[in-house]
């Protein structure tokens, strides 16, 4: 079985990376760090992308919710927002779209995986009404400790 393919939005090119090479470490595929909507979009197009980690907070006139908006129109896949914003307006505003979670940074990584796999899941259950993955898909989440702060 091919690994979960992972477009990685982020503006700030440092923790973009940082987060790619992360899941990379998870095991996953990643596409990515792109900084703004219309390079985000024309890969979405351009690419067989599994799940969409989003920042909120993009470069250029249009956001994360923006981004969130044209994947549920165009390219349907699930996408996750990673973000340091919590100001209620921008998550009244994030809720809008139906993001399968909303993650503030700074995150671990055992959380942005389990967001994931249940991500996935869920969109895959909503848009079959069954689940296509296997358990063996889940072994990546098998950890001995769980930190919290």
């Amino acid at each position: 079985m091919q690994p979960t393919k992972i477009l990685v939005v982020e503006d700030e090119i440092l923790l973009g990376r940082d987060i790619a090479n992360r899941l990379d470490d998870l095991g996953y595929s990643v596409i990515g760090p792109v900084a703004n909507y219309s390079d985000s979009k024309r890969v979405l197009v351009e690419e067989d992308i599994d799940l969409a980690l989003i920042d909120i907070k993009l470069d250029g006139k249009k956001d994360g919710i923006d981004l969130a908006q044209f994947i549920q129109s165009e390219v349907e896949i699930p996408f996750i927002f990673l973000s340091s914003l919590e100001s209620q307006t921008v998550v009244n505003r994030a809720k809008l779209v139906s993001p399968c979670a909303y993650l503030l940074k700074p995150f671990h990584d055992v959380q942005v995986s389990i967001a994931i796999e249940v991500a996935l899941v869920n969109f895959s259950k909503s848009k079959d009404g069954d689940i296509s993955l296997e358990y063996d898909d889940f072994t990546k989440l098998e950890t001995n400790a769980l930190q919290i702060k």
